[in-house]
This record gives C-alpha cells, structure tokens and sequence, in this order.
C-alpha cells in the first residue's frame, strides 16, 4: 500500500463507524490491479456533502474546483469551520476572516463594502470574493446563511480569471439536510442595543429525494458613535434532489440593509510640520465623535440565485454545472469630510450621494471531473471547465454640492438647515459611471499522483476579455477593449508521511485596472499583471493542522491616483511593487480538552517603481502591517450544573502600518501605532425538554482598545476606527 492509500485509510478511520468518504482518487489496496477501482461514497459531516471538518481544523476544501485534501494541495488553503465561525461570531466577511495570516482589513468604502486585502493586495469590488465558487458582487457577504468560509491565498486567475494576486474568499452557504429534520432557533442581545432573532429549519422531503432548507435572520445595533444604527434581515430558501447518480441544487438569499456610511476620523496633515505641532497626527477629539452627519446613510439590497447540478457519469468521471445570478443594489448620501483647519479648529463638509450603485454578475461554470490510472504507480485527478462570467457596475446620479460649510470639530452641531440649502445635484462630469467586464475561458486541470510520495499539479486556462468602461452625461467611454490570456499554474507536494507533506508553487494572475477615470485614446489597456513563487510545509493529524508558508509576488502595471494640477484625480498606470512573507497558522486540539488557533504574519511590501513620484519608491503597501499575530486557547471543562461547560480567550495583534498621503503631487508617509485587543467567549449546552440549548457569551476587544484599521484612499486623509468593546449573549434552540 502507498503512502497516498495509507493516508486514505487513516482519513476514514478518523470518521468513525457510519463516517463515509468522497475520494475522487482510486484507494488500491496492495495486489489490486489500476482497473479495480472502489468507491469510497461521500463526506458527510452533520449531514452535508463533500466537507470534512473536525471542530477548528479542517480536512477537505472544494476551492480549487476539484474536493480534495488540503494536505495534498500544494497552495495555502485556510478554512473558518462551522466551529470557529460559532465561537467568533462574527458580524462582518473581515470579522469572520480575522484570525488568518496574510489577511487584513482595507478600505470598505465607509464600512459600506467588504474589503479583505491577501498578503498585501485588494481593494473593495475587485471581484476577489466567491459565494460558493461563483463571483459575487454583494456589498455584505457575511449573513446567517453562512455555513464556512474558505480562503485560497496565492494567485488565482487560473482557477478563478481576473484577480488580484492575493487570493480569493469563498463564501460556502448553508445547504439542505438530506438526512434528518433540525429547526434551530436563535436570540441574541448586546450592548449598543444589539438585537438579533432568526430560525434555520432543514431536512428531507418526506421519501422523495428532494429536501429543503429554510434560513431567516434579523439583527439590529445602534452605532457606537455619535448617531447612527446598522439594520439587517435576510430571507433563504433552497432546495435540492438527488439520487445514487444525479444532484440538483438551487438557492436564494434575498438581504436587504440599512447601514452607518462613516468614513472614520481624520489626520492634521492642516499647514506644515514647522507651522502645526499636530501635524500628522489624528485629530485631538473623542474618537466617539463624529464629524459627518445624520443624513450618512446607506441603503440597499441584494439578490442572489444560484442552481448548481452533478452527476456521475460512471465510477471515475461526473460533470458539474452552476449557474449564479447576483446584483447589489444601494443609495446613500453623506456629509464628506474635505479638509481641516488647524487655525480655526474646523473641518469643510460638502454633501455627496450615490444615487444609485447597481453591481451585478452573472456566471456559468460547466466542468468534467475524473481519474486516469496511468500504470500501476500514477493516478491524475483532472478537470477540464469552461467558464463564462458577466460583470457590470453602474452608478447613476454622482451628486455633489458646490456649496461647502465649516463645522466645528469641537462644538459639532449637526442638522439638516444646511442640508437642504446645499441641493447637491448630480455631477456631469463623473455620474453614470459603467465598468463592464465580460470573460470565456477554457480551463485544464491535472493532479498526478505517482508513486508513493509525490502530488504534482498544474493548470492553465485560456482566457479571453472584453473591457468596456466610462462615465459622464453623456457618457465618454474612456477606454473599450478586449484580449486573449494564458495563465499557468504549477505545483508539488512531497508526502513525507500519511500526516506531513512540504510544498512549492508558481502562479500568475492578472486583472483589468480600475479605468473607467483613464483616457487610453484609443491603447490597449493594460492588465495588471503578477507573479508569485511558494513554498511551504503542512501537518495534519488526527485533530490539529499547522500550515507553514513563504511567498514572493511581483506586480506590473499598478494604477494609483494622482492629483492634477487644477485639483481633479487621474488614475495612471504608473507603478510596480512586490510583496513577500511568511505565514504560519495553526488549528485544532492540542489534548481532547484544550484546543488552539494561532497565526503569525510577516508581509514585507515595497513600491519598486513609480514613474509619477520617485519618492514613493521604496515605501510599503498603505495599511498593511508588517506584522499580525493571534492567539485563540480554548477548553472543554465538561459537565457541570446540568451541562457542559466551554470557554476561550485569546489575543490579535496589528503592528504599527502607515500609508502615503499625496498633495501637491508629492507623496508624504504617515504611519499609524500598533494595537492589541482581547477577546473571550463561554459557551453552555445542556437541554431543555429534551431538546439541545446552547448559551453562549461572547466578548471583543475587552480592553475597549481604541486604534486604526486602514486609510481611505492616497488622496484623502480618513481613518477608519476599530469597533470598541462588544459584549453579547446569545441562546439556540434546536429540535
């Protein structure tokens, strides 16, 4: 037997009696000829298909397309299980994530987007987020349907097309039970007047093969600021069928949000260094205080279906099938910070408004999944997949008041008078805005299992373009254009043993430039394009995984803004950078009571280039750290007055970050301190009328730390503010 087949066999004898096992690959016990395949059935874990998860540790991940071991994954693949999601209980995608190395919040528009940045890439709508592997361009992805989150870190345009070099996030939704009836209700309370009640009711459809799922949520919290409320609810229904070939799967989540727009506090960048002692620094007011208004707010609304098929055309090969429709709908206004006067002690406020943003993308995957015997010592795991994708972004009124009022940041009063006087009316130069991306692609996956310690893949996929983008009444398409790519991808894994394996990669990626503000004349636009080498190591025993990696990227052809002399903003593709690092994470059970996740970043970033301002080179990445850690322990007691008793604590750590801040086309670097918050939970199962209740306490930044997140943008000198202390109780009922 070798190593692949023994790691196979002790992968099912850690499920236990009734545990079955999805295995694409053959498992050949010695003396079986290629030809005698056996089935292994499928994963199920609590009653769903293709996942398997134990506590905070996770065995399998679907990310790459083809449901696999991540041992046997030659990427960095990091996964937030059903547990570690419940013990967070995370309210936003960069809550949920936080805990991962090479993962950090950016500019999320306000608090309005989510924005995750990997290894030092991202920005909010840059497509790098999935909801169960097909593109969404929802503006909250995180909601109560949510079952886990997984992350793929690396380049990823061969899997995934135009994408950022750091990886993408694939939101994985709840699914139907086929297996048993489960209605969980759930309450919750907290400070800031958080309110939050929903139901999740599941299972089959009497004898039929079908079966459904049903989730509604509710939640609402008043902003810890000085105005404002975030409100939420989400409605999603699914339904699926299936028999010993053929699955049929389809899911609707309707989200509809009323949300804070807060683009933070400030920096004194007022006069210069010599004439201001404040200079550079945030502004010396309670970080409570607000100096916006009322009127920010968001509103929107999303809608998301998607229909995904399979069926097993004989022991060795299946075709899938998704489809995904989903489009985010929102308006908002809000009183726009413009600058502040050290002299005065005053801010200049104008009123903008988006009215409104429609972001929607359609797409369609159809793939063939399947394993060749080649001899008696390789086995490929192949998928061949042609893959289609629609996105479009349109903003409609870009309205902005030319009239601008001075507000004390002292004495604040805020109110509509002025409001009402400005009349913003939409700008022509910059409303109906249009970014349209539109993708074919024909990708070709191998992973080739030889011998008894080697895994060696590789992909390429075959991409064509079309790029359509501009804005202004009427609208001036600053750039129109389209292209064919190749990207590849190629990976190892050494099997030291069944639970041990080292690793290396090398990928590309490339995605279209935000261009819809750029005049090309008529030139081909060029991609931003990247490169990335890795190697890394991964232990996974029976009840603990830890991931060990090193990587390298270089990127071409970066957009940046630039501020032109008569004050407007021009994005020009001017710069080249690289990012570097280590990553370490390490999940699961240390003993059958005390469990472990712990994470260390090192992102060394750099600016090699930048033909508009010299003195940028040199520099690193705005708002990412160089270094992140946490640390979360957390033990099982066991049974006491009447239950069983859980709890945890831990720690994350942000290292100090800065950002350069462009004036007068010159580029000056600012850095923000360092910030280490606390957190803890307890958790209380028992029943009640013979019906499991869990309890469950949860606290975040304990220490009520005050800190920053990210900046806003190189042009403009907000800070976005870490959420103060939160404390919730919270029951679930399930029967």
């Amino acid at each position: 037997m070798n190593v692949y087949s023994t790691y196979l066999a002790v992968m099912v004898s850690a499920m236990g009696a009734g545990g079955a096992v999805w295995a694409d690959t053959p498992y050949r016990p010695a003396g079986q000829s290629p030809s005698e395949t056996v089935d292994l059935g499928t994963v199920t874990v609590r009653g769903k298909h293709m996942v398997m998860e134990k506590g905070y540790k996770a065995e399998r991940s679907d990310i790459t397309g083809v449901d696999t071991s991540i041992l046997d994954t030659p990427y960095s693949i990091d996964v937030v299980t059903q547990e570690r999601l419940e013990d967070k209980q995370p309210q936003t995608l960069e809550e949920s994530v936080k805990g991962i190395s090479g993962l950090t919040q950016g500019n999320n528009l306000a608090g309005t987007l989510d924005t995750v940045m990997r290894r030092g890439y991202g920005s909010n709508r840059d497509g790098s987020i999935m909801r169960n592997g097909l593109g969404s361009p929802m503006a909250r992805n995180f909601t109560a349907n949510v079952e886990r989150v997984e992350v793929l870190k690396g380049p990823a345009s061969v899997l995934y097309g135009m994408q950022n070099p750091g990886g993408v996030i694939n939101v994985v939704t709840k699914k139907p039970d086929h297996t048993k009836h489960t209605t969980t209700l759930n309450i919750g309370y907290g400070n800031y007047a958080a309110k939050k009640a929903g139901i999740d009711t599941t299972g089959p459809i009497g004898n039929s093969g079908a079966a459904y799922r049903f989730v509604a949520d509710y939640k609402t919290q008043n902003y810890w600021r000085s105005f404002g409320s975030n409100t939420e609810y989400i409605v999603a229904p699914s339904l699926s069928w299936q028999n010993d070939k053929t699955k049929v799967s389809a899911g609707y989540e309707y989200q509809n949000y009323k949300g804070v727009f807060d683009r933070g506090t400030f920096l004194d960048v007022s006069g210069t260094a010599a004439n201001n002692p404040n200079y550079g620094k945030v502004l010396d007011i309670p970080l409570k205080r607000r100096l916006d208004d009322p009127i920010n707010v968001t509103k929107g609304h999303s809608h998301t279906f998607q229909l995904n098929g399979e069926h097993k055309l004989n022991q060795n090969w299946k075709l899938r099938a998704a489809y995904g429709f989903s489009k985010n709908h929102y308006n908002d206004w809000q009183a726009r910070v413009m600058n502040y006067n050290a002299a005065t002690r005053e801010v200049r406020r104008r009123i903008d408004g988006t009215r409104p943003s429609d972001a929607s993308t359609h797409s369609l995957n159809i793939s063939a999944n399947g394993l060749v015997d080649q001899g008696e010592n390789i086995t490929h795991k192949l998928r061949a997949s042609v893959q289609l994708q629609d996105y479009k972004l349109k903003l409609g009124d870009l309205r902005r008041s030319a009239a601008q009022h001075n507000m004390s940041v002292d004495n604040p009063v805020y109110g509509q008078n002025w409001i009402e006087s400005a009349n913003p009316t939409a700008d022509a130069r910059t409303s109906d805005t249009l970014e349209h991306y539109k993708t074919a692609a024909l990708l070709l996956q191998d992973s080739a299992y030889i011998g008894n310690h080697w895994i060696v893949s590789g992909g390429v996929r075959g991409q064509w373009h079309k790029i359509e983008s501009g804005q202004g009444r009427p609208i001036r398409f600053r750039n129109r254009s389209s292209g064919f790519n190749l990207f590849p991808q190629i990976g190892a894994v050494y099997l030291i043993n069944p639970r041990w394996s080292v690793y290396g990669n090398f990928g590309t990626s490339a995605k279209p430039n935000a261009s819809r503000n750029i005049d090309y004349a008529g030139k081909k636009i060029p991609l931003e394009k990247s490169r990335q080498f890795e190697l890394g190591s991964k232990y996974h025993s029976e009840n603990l995984s830890a991931n060990f990696a090193l990587f390298h990227i270089k990127k071409d052809n970066v957009a940046r803004p630039v501020i032109l002399a008569n004050g407007d903003v021009e994005t020009r593709i001017i710069e080249k950078n690289r990012s570097q690092g280590v990553e370490v994470d390490v999940n699961g059970k240390i003993t059958d009571k005390l469990g472990i996740s712990a994470n260390y970043t090192l992102t060394d970033t750099k600016v090699l280039e930048d033909k508009n301002e010299p003195l940028n080179e040199g520099n690193r990445f705005g708002s990412i750290p160089k270094h992140t850690a946490g640390l979360t322990l957390f033990y099982d007691f066991g049974r006491a007055l009447g239950g069983n008793w859980r709890t945890g604590a831990g720690l994350d750590y942000r290292g100090r970050w800065g950002f350069n801040y462009v004036r007068n086309n010159q580029a000056q670097w600012f850095e923000m301190p360092s910030a280490t918050t606390y957190h803890a939970f307890v958790s209380y199962d028992t029943k009640v009328g013979g019906k499991p209740l869990n309890l469950r306490l949860t606290g975040k930044n304990l220490g009520n730390k005050q800190y920053f997140v990210s900046h806003t943008s190189a042009t403009m000198q907000h800070l976005s503010i870490g959420e103060p202390r939160t404390v919730t109780l919270g029951a679930k009922l399930s029967f």
